[in-house]
């Protein structure tokens, strides 16, 4: 059986869904394990009762990891010099330390200090400060919208999710069309306070550049001149080249900026930050059709005559409705979907996120709608193909789910890079390790 204190795999890998699947699964109603080696005995079951973890192990060249325990057979907490040599000769690629040592008696003499001698102090982790009750958490902006256009709260969910990952501010809302340029809402005495500016960009030209007060991330940002011209006005270019470097969702963004002589870089579309879904193929059973009308039932094989329609356009306009909305549309993808259908944008970059298999289609649209439809989908296209309603003969019905580990992370790392200035209060997370009396192996 493999070791569960060192894991690597591809992105996806069918044994590691099960694996990952089966944990879920052990500790859906339960708190504590009922044995020490519970991790390796649920790969144990999978391996003996599933044919394709069985097969994919049995493929893995296996390498002892008897050598990475050197350092665990030798007295710890000895004098390095006594030891040390007889260590270093057989050193392998990766070492094993233990948990179950008195730290009381580490000195700067002991093996175990000498081997973590070149990391610094740790310091008092998040879990265990205490923020003062005294510090008031600082006010973060957050874009509202008043359409009926899920795609555009998915975006703002996106956003808010990295930043709940990570911080605790007290959130206050400005409208990206009609508010983000006035503020009237915010206290201009005080700030900078700061943004996410991230999604499609705009109507009302009258509230574009943003109000200075904001200080802003722009990331997964899109612009469309064509309905706002003030986007590319001298004003608008100055404030990108205040801010920048400026995230563009797509290559179009990119371009139309760069050319103007904006510091851009490609940041990608915050959704494609969405964790990885679990894997459940009791309930992932459902092929889903998702347009912003039915026309596109009509060109889909008989095969998929079973397949749920779904629209992400919806009939009110009220955002926090709306926001409930996205939430509980992404649930239903994560949890219930085999298969997606789509010619919205917005409902293929979070499903490829998720690992969700897509077939992308550009909307059925006039020669210049299908112009901008190519500009907004630029991105996208160098991930998976993108068909046109009369190129129904050439679709691969059966896509695999994609593997964008990498990009994700980037999309991840340069967002937390970004806002860090921001220097918000970090979210103090629940301590949820067990003490090491509980923890000790058997014997």
């Amino acid at each position: 059986m493999p070791t569960s204190w060192f894991i690597a795999t591809r992105e996806g890998h069918p044994l590691i869904e099960r694996w990952h699947a089966a944990v879920i699964q052990y500790w859906n109603e339960r708190d504590r394990s009922d044995y020490y080696f519970w991790l390796r005995g649920l790969f144990w079951d999978s391996y003996n009762a599933d044919p394709l973890t069985h097969s994919a192990w049995d493929a893995v060249p296996h390498i002892s990891a008897e050598p990475c325990h050197t350092f665990q057979k030798l007295a710890m907490l000895e004098a390095h010099e006594t030891v040390i040599d007889n260590a270093l000769r057989s050193l392998p690629p990766v070492s094993k330390l233990t948990y179950n040592l008195d730290q009381t008696q580490f000195t700067g003499s002991t093996l175990v200090s000498r081997l973590l001698a070149p990391l610094p102090e740790p310091e008092l982790p998040i879990s265990m400060a205490k923020v003062p009750d005294s510090m008031e958490a600082p006010t973060l902006v957050s874009l509202k919208v008043g359409t009926n256009n899920l795609g555009d709260h998915l975006q703002i969910i996106a956003s808010q999710r990295l930043i709940d990952r990570k911080y605790t501010p007290q959130i206050v809302y400005v409208d990206r069309d009609d508010e983000i340029g006035s503020c009237l809402q915010l206290d201009q005495t005080r700030g900078p306070y700061p943004i996410v500016i991230n999604g499609w960009f705009k109507t009302n030209g009258k509230e574009w550049p943003p109000n200075p007060i904001l200080d802003p991330v722009i990331i997964g940002f899109h612009i469309r001149p064509s309905r706002c011209p003030e986007l590319l006005s001298p004003e608008a270019i100055s404030y990108y080249q205040t801010h920048a470097p400026i995230g563009c969702r797509d290559p179009y963004t990119y371009d139309t900026l760069t050319s103007r002589g904006v510091r851009c870089y490609h940041s990608g579309c915050l959704t494609l930050s969405f964790p990885r879904r679990a894997f459940r193929p009791e309930t992932q059973t459902e092929v889903f059709v998702v347009s912003r009308d039915e026309e596109i039932l009509s060109i889909l094989p008989p095969f998929l005559s079973h397949a749920t329609f779904i629209s992400h356009y919806v009939d009110g306009n009220d955002f926090e409705i709306n926001l409930q909305a996205g939430e509980r549309l992404l649930t239903r993808y994560e949890t219930r979907a085999k298969l997606i259908v789509t010619t919205l944008l917005h409902c293929a970059l979070p499903a490829l996120a998720m690992g969700i298999p897509v077939v992308l289609f550009y909307p059925h649209n006039t020669i210049p709608g299908h112009a901008s439809d190519v500009e907004r989908f630029s991105a996208i296209s160098k991930l998976i193909p993108i068909y046109r309603f009369d190129e129904i003969a050439r679709v691969d019905w059966n896509p695999t789910p994609l593997q964008i580990g990498a990009e994700k992370l980037a999309i991840i790392d340069n967002f937390y890079h970004l806002t860090e200035r921001w220097n918000l209060i970090k979210r103090v997370q629940p301590l949820r390790i067990a003490p090491s009396h509980l923890l000790l192996p058997p014997e």
